[in-house]
Formats: C-alpha cells, sequence, structure tokens
C-alpha cells in the first residue's frame, strides 16, 4: 500500500513540473504586458540603440526585447544603418527611416586623468 501511494505522489509530481516546463519563462526585467516587437502596418517601435562612434564598433539596436544590428532582417526590412537616434531600413518599397520616440540620449561618462599628489 505504501508504495502504491509513493508511485501516485511520484506520477503527480511528473505530472505538475511537465505543465509548468512547457510554458515558457517570463522575462522578469519587462514589465507586465510586454511582448516582442510592436509592429502595427509595418510600423516599428526603438527601446534603444547602443551607438559605436568607432569605425570597428558595432552599434545595436533592440527593437521589442531583441537584439539587432546592420544587416539583420526585422519583418519585411533590412537595417542598413544605426544612428544615435534612428536607424535606416530597406524593404522593396525603398529606404525610410524609424526615429527613436524618447530624446534623450544616455552616454557613458569619460575618464579624466587626475594625477595624484606626492
Amino acid at each position: 500500500m505504501y508504495n502504491l501511494a509513493a508511485f501516485l505522489i511520484m506520477c503527480a509530481c511528473m505530472l505538475t513540473s511537465a505543465a509548468y516546463a512547457s510554458s515558457p519563462l517570463r522575462d522578469p526585467t519587462k514589465p507586465p504586458g510586454v511582448t516582442s516587437y510592436e509592429t502595427s502596418g509595418g510600423n516599428i517601435r526603438i527601446d534603444a540603440i547602443f551607438f559605436n562612434k568607432d569605425n570597428n564598433g558595432i552599434s545595436t539596436v533592440i527593437i521589442g526585447g531583441r537584439k539587432f544590428v546592420v544587416g539583420d532582417k526585422i519583418m519585411d526590412a533590412t537595417i542598413i544603418e544605426i544612428k544615435p537616434r534612428e536607424i535606416k531600413l530597406k524593404d522593396d518599397n525603398g529606404e525610410y527611416t524609424v526615429t527613436m520616440p524618447h530624446s534623450t540620449i544616455k552616454s557613458p561618462t569619460t575618464k579624466t586623468n587626475k594625477k595624484k599628489k606626492s
């Protein structure tokens, strides 16, 4: 009798854990209700741009929580340029620009070389 009860409890645990494993995990850093990139009728909303001034550096754009670089496709368009406040896209209808909805650009602080007094 004890073996049957233990077996039933073990089966119940496996079934409930399988149900939880099949549901996708929610990103704890996203506010509730945020889904993948917001698009309606071809509109793209930029969440953030990480612009790298160096020629060798890679700038990235965040759209709907996903990271994109130049050359990546979003919807039917290809990202051809990333600037500090906007991205340029190209599709079958031509080129167009999508501007960030935020007006503030945050930059990293610069180091100052202060000499220590001896």
